[in-house]
């Protein structure tokens, strides 16, 4: 009586685990669709066959079932491994992008400091301009002449020379060229001689590469002379040159015009 109880208990085991080994055999055959779920599919083949081989049908469903929380617990670390590792990468790259922006702060405050410096130095050379040009022109330079004549002396032709190559070289500049008379002769003769003796120093200038437009020429006469003296009146013979200058530009400060150059 008892070994025929035990025979279909012992059958029924053996059933049990032959089905389960094709069970998981068949599993791990088929398992690239689930790869996801194998270490659920590994935990619950691998309880059934212990639980069937020492408990029994009840074993075998109590193991597999520990098997499958066995498996989902080695799918919850690979998912926080996964999720660790992306937030690893997404510091490294956070990091990086970081990097990247702490040297182009430190390039753009370099670009800028040498741009303040080149706006400094501007600055002071646009003001040695200016205070340069306000020197030209407060200087006036005397060209002399004989007496009752309009023919400059040959000394002046090398100061001429170098007036004449310092407009060449600078577009902006200007002269203005005038003429004054002792007062040896009569008014309208000496105004005639003034303006003679200005237009005389134009023509040589002219001839040095100077245009006439970059020239103010006008005689004063004996408007400003002393009363004669034989001693004195020589200075009063002369053609006074002043600088002037233009702006290139309409609106531009007339100190701009210095930078250019012909």
């Amino acid at each position: 009586m008892t070994s025929q109880i035990l025979e279909p208990e012992l059958f029924m085991k053996r059933f049990l685990v032959t089905t389960l080994c094709s069970t998981a055999l068949i599993s791990s055959v088929q398992a690239d669709p689930v790869m996801d779920r194998l270490p659920e599919h590994v935990g619950f083949g691998s309880g059934v066959l212990i639980g069937a081989a020492v408990a029994g049908p009840v074993g075998a469903i109590v193991a597999g079932t520990m098997g499958v929380m066995l498996g989902h617990d080695v799918l919850q670390d690979r998912a926080l491994l996964a999720e660790q590792q992306k937030r690893s990468e997404a510091e490294a790259d956070s990091q990086l992008a970081s990097q990247e922006r702490d040297r182009a702060l430190q390039q753009l405050r370099a670009e800028s400091t040498a741009l303040a410096r080149s706006r400094a130095e501007v600055s002071g050379a646009q003001a040695q301009l200016v205070a340069m040009q306000q020197i030209l022109e407060s200087v006036s330079i005397p060209v002399f002449f004989d007496v009752d004549s309009a023919t400059a002396h040959a000394r002046h032709a090398d100061a001429l020379s170098a007036l004449a190559q310092a407009l060449n070289a600078v577009s902006a500049l200007r002269l203005e060229l005038t003429g004054y008379a002792d007062t040896s002769g009569s008014i309208s003769h000496n105004q005639t001689l003034s303006e003679a003796r200005a237009a005389s120093v134009s023509a040589l200038l002219n001839a040095a590469g100077v245009e006439t437009d970059r020239m103010q020429v006008a005689g004063k006469g004996e408007s400003l002379s002393a009363p004669f003296d034989p001693l004195t009146a020589g200075a009063d013979r002369r053609v006074d040159i002043q600088f002037r200058f233009e702006a290139n530009t309409p609106g531009a400060p007339a100190h701009e015009s210095l930078y250019s150059i012909r």
